[in-house]
């Protein structure tokens, strides 16, 4: 091969596209094969709520800051991938599911990097990966454990209500 790379970046690049493909598949079946359920606790109204109230502050703040990186288009993204993606790894690290831990990373990683840097080289907007990543992390396993109990509000507090 003459490009600068070689053949060590092709096998790098194969790998990790198929790492990709491989925790996407994960997701997915995963998510099939209790969809009902997933289906119904994403329809909650307290977790559209909240929903609906960090993507009303995230969309204030790319409005607001004007950041080179930030936009309205991206805080969409980011937050409906989040919403899908993170109760869900939240419960896999929770109950300690290691057969879907590809699965996880490869949608934490969509959630937090992938979909910034797809959307940005989209746009040809200037990123700060660097910068971005650990805020982006922090919110995404915050909101996986927020929206990690299954069910209504009420279900939640009358199963929590004998603990106290």
């Amino acid at each position: 091969m003459s490009d600068e790379f070689g053949f060590p970046a092709l096998i790098g690049a194969t790998f990790a596209v198929s790492f990709i493909l491989y925790g996407l598949m994960v997701f997915v079946r995963d998510l099939r094969a209790d969809w009902p359920a997933t289906r119904a606790d994403l329809l909650q109204p307290w977790k559209l709520v909240t929903l609906t109230g960090g993507e009303a502050w995230l969309i204030h703040g790319a409005l607001s800051y004007r950041f080179a990186d930030w936009d309205v288009g991206v805080s969409m993204l980011m937050a409906g991938i989040t919403y899908l993606a993170a109760p869900w790894c939240a419960r896999a690290v929770f109950y300690r599911r290691w057969k879907v831990v590809a699965g996880v990373m490869v949608m934490c990683w969509l959630a937090v990097d992938g979909s910034y840097t797809l959307w940005h080289t989209a746009m040809e907007h200037e990123t700060m990966r660097a910068a971005n990543f650990p805020a982006s992390a922090a919110l995404f396993w915050l909101c996986g454990f927020i929206w990690l109990p299954r069910g209504g509000l009420r279900d939640i507090i009358a199963r929590r209500a004998p603990l106290l």
